[in-house]
C-alpha cells in the first residue's frame, strides 16, 4: 500500500524560515561556519542573520523608547507632585494633622496635662431583661 503525500513547498520553507528565526545569532554564526567548511551556499543563512541582527536592534530601540517614556512619566509625576506640595494652602494642612489625631479637645487636653489614659473606660451595667430585649420582639 503506498501513500501519496503532497508536500507543499511553501508550507516546508515557511517552516525552515521559522526554525532559522527562533536560533540565537551565535548559532547562526557556527552553522554558518560549517557551511563555509563545506564550501556550500551560505545564502539563507546570511538572511537569517541579518534578520536576527535587524529584530534585536529593533528591540533595543523599542526599549530604549519604553525607558524614555518611562522616565518622562517620572518626571512629569514628580513634577505635578511638587507643584501640588508647594501649591497646597499651608493652613489646609495644618487642619488636617488635626483631623488626623481623632481626638476631642478635652483628649488634648488631657494628654497635655499627663491625665489621659486611652484604655480606662467604665461600661455600662445592664440588667439581664435589656441584655435579651431584641429577643422578646
Amino acid at each position: 500500500m503506498s501513500t501519496n503525500y503532497k508536500i507543499d513547498d511553501e508550507y516546508c520553507l515557511k517552516a525552515i524560515d521559522n526554525k532559522l528565526a527562533s536560533l540565537e545569532i551565535s548559532e547562526l554564526l557556527r552553522i554558518k561556519n560549517e557551511l563555509l567548511k563545506d564550501n556550500k551556499d551560505t545564502s539563507i543563512i546570511d538572511k537569517a542573520i541579518n534578520e536576527n541582527k535587524r529584530r534585536t536592534i529593533i528591540m533595543e530601540k523599542e526599549k530604549e523608547r519604553e525607558d524614555k517614556e518611562r522616565s518622562k512619566q517620572f518626571r512629569r509625576g514628580l513634577f505635578w507632585g511638587l507643584v501640588s506640595g508647594l501649591t497646597s494652602d499651608s493652613s489646609s494642612s495644618s487642619n488636617n494633622s488635626k483631623s488626623d489625631n481623632d481626638l476631642m479637645p478635652w483628649e488634648e487636653d488631657a494628654i497635655k496635662n499627663d491625665h489621659y489614659e486611652p484604655h480606662n473606660f467604665e461600661e455600662e451595667e445592664l440588667e439581664e431583661d435589656d441584655y435579651y430585649y431584641d429577643d422578646d420582639k
